[in-house]
C-alpha cells in the first residue's frame, strides 16, 4: 500500500473538538504528545516534529498559539490532533 501524504496548505483553526484522521486505537490508552511554541515540558516546537516522532494510533494535543508550518504526513498512521480551541490554536501553512 502506497503511503498516503496530507498536507495542511491553508491557515486552520483546530477547534476543541479533535481533528481525526482516523479512529484510535480500541483497547489500551492510545500513546499521546504535546506541542506548544516553546517547545518546553517534553513537548514538541512544531506539529511536524510531533507528526514524525508519532506512533499509530498517538493522539497530539497542540496548546494555543499560532504555528506557521506546512504539516506532511508521510506514513500511514492513525493520528488525533487536538487543539486548544477555536481561534486559540492555529495552524497557518502561509
Amino acid at each position: 500500500m502506497k503511503p498516503r501524504t496530507d498536507r495542511f496548505v491553508r491557515r486552520v483553526a483546530l477547534a476543541t473538538a479533535p481533528l481525526v484522521f482516523s479512529s484510535a486505537l480500541a483497547g489500551a490508552a492510545p500513546p499521546t504528545s504535546c506541542v506548544n511554541p516553546g517547545g518546553t515540558g517534553g513537548c514538541f516546537a512544531s506539529l511536524q516534529a510531533a507528526v514524525d516522532a508519532a506512533t499509530d494510533g498517538t493522539t497530539i494535543d497542540v496548546a494555543a498559539g499560532t504555528y506557521v508550518e506546512n504539516v506532511v504526513i508521510t506514513q500511514a498512521k492513525r493520528l488525533s490532533i487536538r487543539g486548544a480551541g477555536a481561534g486559540l490554536t492555529v495552524l497557518d501553512g502561509g
